[in-house]
């Protein structure tokens, strides 16, 4: 379950959200949600959501998590570096 303000950053109605928040605070169960909600809504298809995470191990885990709660969906969960070697390549 979320918090209020965890709440609030999944429902805000902007284009896009940045989660800053320290060790343990729920900002992965935050992007999770937000990536759902906007397929809920309808508002994005899978493959226009990405999840940016800076470690491997954040992405890993968001990766694990998109499929635990949102199912076989294609959202992309990864780390900025890996973001940059895709560009680039």
């Amino acid at each position: 379950p979320l918090n209020d303000s965890q709440s609030r950053a999944v429902v805000n109605g902007e284009d896009s959200v940045l989660v800053l928040a320290g060790a343990g605070s729920g900002k992965t169960s935050v992007l999770v949600a937000r990536a759902g909600w906007l397929m809920r809504r309808q508002e994005a298809e899978p493959g226009q959501i990405l999840l940016l995470a800076f470690g491997r191990q954040a992405a890993e885990e968001m990766n694990e998590r998109i499929q635990e709660r949102l199912g076989g969906v294609a959202i992309q969960a990864k780390t900025f570096h890996a973001l940059a070697l895709q560009i680039i390549q």
